[in-house]
């Protein structure tokens, strides 16, 4: 989204002292703001990014005449028509990131901000859910939590904003540091450290110490919410005071947990959680299923109780959330009269994001006659950790009580081979296409398909071909 409701977000002025702009007129206000032509709403203002693969200087014109009110280049887009909304900077990208600097400066309002090695996105999704129901929230649209996205967030965000709610990713050292000093948080949450994009990392401490990067834009007296569950707590706890965190707060299951997961049940549809927070007991539902979402929602829980504000009013409001595609949403199809379940997790994966799907899986009990069936792709961006942390899947697959695995492409191969020799029922295939062509004949009615693999290896396919007849959401 480019825009928020009807905040009138960017004065010409301003925007021109800003960025130090060249040219065009001052006489205009924003309504939201752009990077991509194709997306522009009436009243927004058209940033032209320029990457190594794409110069958005080449589309200025058409996204003034899709009604942008004026666009940030870095070189006069030949059109006298458009001339006095042309505003020219030197670059556009640090434009882009002055305006973001600028709209955190300007706003008084509370920001936190969410990393992770897994469920950056779910956990910013349920804190803005939350957030939104005590004040106006603005949050990170969709993944955009890069060098690019959190800069154009930051500057989506008016002056009236009471809470910001962003996420930041990173796949290699030195990443999250220029963000986190972008944003500068009142609370920064990491869900997790895992060997997730630990191709770029020669070992499992690097990611720890990259993640830990975003306490070094924590405001004087901030506060860290780090999983006490995970082997870096300590660790991460130490960098979080080092760099003048006031607190520290752990959530997770164990005794010493400061907000603490008690019960987690799953009702297929959704889940019931119980917690203990400072003594208090809270109960409330989620949309997003599975155990690690329940532990993820506790760091939602601990950043509005220092935000000060209702606790149980954000519970209530999680089960807002839904799972997103790709990212644990679930759906009928009809087949002979009954249905079949997908849980599509098709989006991306990693060790600890495949054993967690996993899980989820092993709670639901597949109707009348039907099978629980797992299809699993590559796991991408493990460099030469690759094959030993795929077959390092090999118990968790063998405690899943899968009737079936699916498995699919080059890294997978290991697995099936050990599989395949403690007898267990695995078929595998070397990329998405040649499984999609066949994978209806592995179904029946009253099945439960989880399909889980990153993005490079194009299980959408997969999951499209699973949908082919009518769907029915739940």
């Amino acid at each position: 989204m480019s825009r928020i409701g009807h905040c009138k977000l960017w004065e010409g002025a301003e925007v021109l002292k800003v960025v130090s702009g060249k040219g065009g007129c001052a006489d205009w206000s924003a309504n939201g703001i752009s990077i991509d032509s194709r997306r522009i709403a009436n009243g927004d203002l058209f940033v032209a990014i320029k990457g190594n693969n794409f110069d958005g200087n080449k589309f200025a014109v058409e996204a003034l005449n899709s009604g942008a009110i004026a666009a940030l280049t870095q070189a006069d887009v030949g059109s006298a028509e458009h001339t006095a909304r042309v505003l020219i900077v030197e670059d556009t990208m640090e434009a882009l990131r002055e305006l973001g600097r600028e709209a955190r400066n300007r706003s008084n309002a509370k920001v936190v901000v969410v990393t992770g090695s897994v469920g950056k996105t779910g956990t910013k999704n349920l804190l803005a859910a939350g957030m939104k129901e005590n004040g106006l929230t603005i949050a990170t649209d969709g993944n955009l939590n890069n060098q690019i996205g959190l800069p154009l967030s930051l500057a989506r965000m008016p002056k009236e904003t009471e809470f910001g709610v962003f996420e930041i990713g990173m796949s290699s050292p030195g990443e999250i540091t220029p963000l986190s000093l972008l944003a500068r948080p009142n609370i920064a949450i990491i869900t997790s450290v895992e060997a997730v994009h630990i191709g770029f990392f020669s070992n499992l401490d690097g990611i720890a110490n990259a993640k830990a990067e975003v306490f070094d834009g924590l405001v004087p007296g901030g506060a860290a919410i780090i999983n006490r569950d995970n082997a870096y707590f300590e660790m991460l706890s130490r960098k979080a005071r080092s760099k003048g965190a006031d607190q520290v707060i752990g959530f997770g299951q164990s005794s010493h947990c400061d907000v603490k997961l008690e019960n987690y049940c799953d009702m297929k549809t959704h889940s019931m959680v119980e917690v203990c927070l400072g003594g208090i007991p809270l109960k409330y539902r989620l949309q997003l299923l599975g155990y690690h979402w329940a532990i993820n929602s506790l760091s939602v829980l601990a950043a509005a109780d220092v935000l000060g504000v209702d606790v149980k009013l954000v519970a209530d409001s999680l089960y807002q959330v839904k799972p997103m595609s790709g990212r644990g949403r679930r759906f009928y199809v009809p087949m002979d009269g009954r249905k079949f379940l997908v849980i599509d997790e098709s989006y991306n994966a990693s060790p600890p994001a495949v054993m967690a799907a996993l899980s989820a899986l092993k709670a639901i009990s597949p109707e009348r006659d039907g099978k629980k069936i797992a299809i699993l792709g590559d796991m991408l961006e493990l460099g030469s950790f690759s094959n030993e942390l795929h077959v390092n899947l090999f118990e968790c697959v063998k405690n899943s009580r899968l009737d079936m695995l699916l498995l699919v492409g080059t890294h997978m191969r290991s697995l099936s081979e050990l599989l395949v020799e403690e007898g267990a029922f695995v078929e595998w295939y070397p990329n998405s296409k040649d499984l999609a062509e066949e994978v209806i004949s592995f179904i029946s009615p009253g099945d439960v398909v989880m399909v889980k693999g990153s993005l490079g290896t194009k299980l959408q396919l997969v999951v499209d071909a699973l949908a082919e007849s009518q769907k029915g959401e739940i």
